[in-house]
């Protein structure tokens, strides 16, 4: 199983394409909002490098997605979910859903975002055994801002070494490869309807939006519980 050895897994076809298209449009028109308002502005600022625009929304984020999106959507997203990551693990463990979050890359100017791992936004005295189901709500190659990961990076749980990419107090964290590392990437293209997994610890990053339309994702993070 891919999950286990590599750190992550594609499952096609997974998510009715019904259910994927209303999700798009929900969480656009909500993206449409702040992307019009300061906060917009002052959230974009976490993914930005020394030079970049700040008067342009490139990168922006949605969290706690239950707020926004309808009842019905959000249950079936996470209900489907929870199945799969279920069904995928055998390490006798139970998943049950822990946090959610959405992102947005603008047309033409979306931000990548760095290398990293995600225990690295959290406390360093803990271990973390997540799963992350990534969910892609239109079309993603690397010219519209798929993920890329570090082949078995995840195996030994060692968080590498993280850099801010620019002086402001929040701003996003880059981790330190090795040229060893870097040549054991493998970029993942999906479809509306598809999924990734990934597990906490495996070194991923997401490439720019160079593409004429806005890329939208759904990120739905699973515990291990027991």
């Amino acid at each position: 199983m891919s999950l286990n050895n590599l750190g992550f897994e594609v499952i096609k076809g997974y998510y009715p394409i019904d259910l994927v298209s209303s999700t798009f449009y929900e969480l656009f028109n909500v993206f449409q909002i702040m992307s019009e308002s300061k906060f917009g502005l002052v959230q974009q600022q976490f993914w930005l490098r020394k030079g970049d625009d700040a008067d342009v929304i490139n990168t922006l984020r949605i969290n706690d997605v239950k707020k926004v999106l309808s009842g019905q959507i959000w249950e079936t997203f996470v209900s489907l979910s929870t199945k799969l990551v279920n069904s995928l693990c055998d390490d006798g463990l139970d998943y049950e859903f822990l946090s959610s979050h959405s992102f947005y890359k603008s047309a033409l100017v979306g931000k990548e975002t760095p290398w990293h791992q995600d225990p690295a936004y959290s406390s360093k005295k803990f271990s973390f055994n997540n799963i992350t189901c990534w969910i892609p709500l239109n079309p993603v190659n690397k010219e519209s801002s798929c993920l890329q990961f570090v082949k078995g990076s995840h195996e030994n749980k060692k968080l590498l070494p993280h850099v801010p990419i620019s002086d402001i107090s929040d701003c996003a964290l880059e981790a330190i490869l090795k040229d060893s590392e870097k040549s054991s990437v493998e970029t993942v293209s999906v479809d509306p309807g598809d999924v990734i997994l990934h597990r906490s610890y495996v070194v991923h990053r997401s490439t720019p939006n160079k593409m004429s339309n806005c890329r939208i994702a759904l990120v739905l993070i699973f515990s291990a519980m027991g």
